[in-house]
């Protein structure tokens, strides 16, 4: 096998050297104008004012936080958690396709929960909360 006489160059180094052992590397003008020229926006933009038939929406469009959910464990009778599987059920076939999911028993819980305590905080002894209360543990 005949050897060809190679010169060694570490390229690599020279890169990071940014030296070339004969002085300038090259194509490394072309190279660089190429990466300018690619590098900067095809489209320039600019403002443009906003369709007059729609109007201006905001920079910056806020995204919905999600709610901070609490794993709280509750015993129910089963009557009421018979009920509550009916009502899913009932609420999964009143709701539009895309909406099944919002018909959960835990939204139907937390809906009524804060209900009643919406209720509650208004109507202090007189609202319904107080007088279920009272009715199921008279003194």
């Amino acid at each position: 096998m005949v050897q060809k006489n190679k010169e060694k160059r570490d390229v690599l180094g020279n890169l990071l050297q940014d030296s070339h052992p004969t002085g300038e590397i090259p194509g490394l003008d072309e190279l660089t104008m190429l990466i300018e020229l690619y590098s900067q926006p095809l489209i320039k933009q600019e403002k443009v004012p906003p369709s007059p038939r729609r109007p201006a929406s905001p920079s910056k469009k806020k995204k919905k936080q999600p709610s901070v959910k609490t794993k709280a464990t509750h015993y129910l009778t089963k009557e009421v958690f018979k009920d509550l599987g009916a009502a899913n059920h009932f609420l999964r076939g009143l709701l539009p396709t895309g909406s099944k999911l919002l018909a959960t028993k835990s939204n139907i819980v937390n809906y009524a929960v804060k209900m009643l305590l919406e209720d509650f905080e208004s109507k202090g002894e007189e609202s319904e909360l107080m007088k279920k209360l009272l009715k199921d543990n008279p003194k």
